[in-house]
């Protein structure tokens, strides 16, 4: 990854769902042309050690008391397994592995399949999930300071109906993220979200824009979503 890029869509993770949850992410970053594969699996009941969390209409939000990141998952689906045209031998997460990086897309343009397997270890191993990839958003406002006391409206070219617009606002210790139909092209982050924004002198913050497809299935005690999301936009705003 280039500097200053933010590994996104971890936050995504279903933690109150009532099975144990798992979520592997394929994330593909268009402004530095590389393939970020995560996997994290938590029991029901789990929490994020170090987080609050809060949720504001379409938006949730962490605050955590160390740097959000990429935190070490408890559980182990073996190696992972991740298969595309443009992947060449793939990409694997070995069972202590929590993310990998590649320095070349895993996609170019929608409608192009991965499938993602696991050999099984705390969850059991799993093959012949696919899914096509989304495609990209394009990012036509705002620009310029965010206000912590105000909503805060994010628009796009809108996409296609079957795909999520994931908008998030990371700043390392503080985590918004949003969800709407990409077809709809905006989204209104409510006040009480952004007002947990930090105001920290000299910190920038980082808007971001993806699509999302994914699909849910359950294996033994748990269930597990697998995302293809494609990040076009990274802004970086003064909150005021």
């Amino acid at each position: 990854m280039g500097p200053g890029v933010v590994v996104f869509g971890v936050m995504l993770v279903a933690c109150s769902a009532p099975r144990n949850a798992g979520t592997i992410d394929v994330l593909v970053n268009d402004l530095s042309s590389s393939t970020v594969v995560t996997a994290i699996f938590l029991e029901s009941g789990s929490a994020d050690a170090g987080c609050q969390r809060s949720t504001w209409g379409a938006c949730s939000v962490a605050k955590c008391v160390q740097d959000v990141g990429l935190r070490l998952s408890p559980w182990s689906a073996g190696e992972i397994f991740v298969a595309g045209s443009l992947l060449g031998g793939g990409l694997s997460l070995a069972p202590e592995e929590v993310s990998v990086v590649a320095s070349a897309p895993a996609w170019r343009g929608p409608g192009q399949l991965l499938t993602v397997s696991a050999s099984g270890a705390d969850v059991p191993g799993f093959s012949g999930h696919s899914l096509a990839s989304p495609e990209a958003l394009k990012f036509t406002g705002p620009v310029g300071d965010i206000s912590r006391a105000a909503p805060l409206t994010v628009t796009w070219m809108p996409g296609a109906a079957d795909t999520d617009a994931v908008v998030e606002l990371f700043d390392g210790a503080v985590w918004v993220s949003c969800l709407a139909p990409a077809g709809t092209g905006e989204l209104s982050i409510p006040v009480g979200a952004t007002a947990n924004l930090p105001t920290t002198a000299g910190r920038d913050l980082v808007l971001s824009l993806s699509s999302r497809r994914h699909t849910d299935f359950v294996v033994g005690d748990w269930s597990v979503r697998f995302s293809l999301i494609e990040t076009s936009a990274q802004l970086a705003s003064a909150v005021r």
